[in-house]
């Protein structure tokens, strides 16, 4: 993880921020970017900031234009870049619908994971949910003692308020939906445990003596099949 990445846990950032990290920029490093020169400030910054801006004032964007007041009172209030704040989700659907999703605010997120992400248009709680409970199957300790469907439906109900799996009279889990997404999930579709090959069936290799391998074999030799030629039992050789 880089230093950049910590600015992901800010859900509200200024414009000045926001218009850093749109060029992928830290603003940790350009603490004074706006009161240095022109000149200076990184490529494509201005860009942003005035986008972001225009966005956020024509209401395109949610958040709050916040003025700054000349204490001598010898000018009219004037918005603040640097005090003017902007929501982050609606920061970045603004950015989605403007086609840019190859920068900060979407990496390490790609096209495959768009369906986790609550604000995209064609988001489904239960397609959610049903990817989040395979992913915490990753746990070995989910599993422990429990099948796979055991595992998952438990998963299910300890999360169902965050996926809209409770019922709307008394708040418990929606049983039947969750049984039904546990069966997408569950990979063990033959049920039980894994089956083994007994002790007495299995093939057995044993070092003899003079180290020579020899093998044992099952206990139980496969039927005999008809055939139209007669084999000898012995191979000439």
């Amino acid at each position: 993880m880089q230093d950049i990445d910590f600015w992901k846990l800010s859900d509200e950032l200024t414009i000045v921020q926001a218009a850093l990290l749109v060029i992928g920029v830290n603003p940790d490093d350009h603490p004074f970017v706006e009161s240095g020169n022109l000149a200076d400030r990184p490529r494509g910054y201005e860009a942003a900031k005035h986008a972001i801006f225009t966005s956020l004032k024509a209401e395109r964007i949610r958040g709050e234009i916040k003025y700054f007041v000349d204490e001598r009172g010898d000018y009219d209030p004037y918005p603040s870049d640097t005090d003017s704040t902007v929501e982050v989700a609606s920061l970045k659907q603004w950015l989605k619908g403007k086609g840019m999703t190859q920068h900060f605010f979407f990496f390490p997120e790609s096209a495959v994971s768009e369906f986790m992400d609550t604000e995209h248009p064609r988001y489904s709680r239960k397609l959610a949910a049903v990817v989040a409970a395979w992913q915490a199957m990753d746990n070995p300790d989910r599993l422990r003692s429990k099948t796979v469907k055991q595992a998952v439906e438990k998963w299910l109900r300890e999360n169902a308020s965050q996926y809209g799996l409770l019922n709307e009279d008394d708040g418990s889990p929606q049983e039947s939906v969750i049984k039904q997404l546990a069966k997408i999930v569950n990979w063990q579709t033959e049920g039980g445990a894994p089956k083994t090959a007994s002790a007495e069936n299995e093939m057995k290799i044993l070092p003899k003596p003079d180290g020579i391998l020899s093998v044992k074999a099952p206990a139980s030799s496969p039927a005999k099949t008809s055939s139209t030629f007669d084999l000898d039992e012995e191979i000439p050789f």
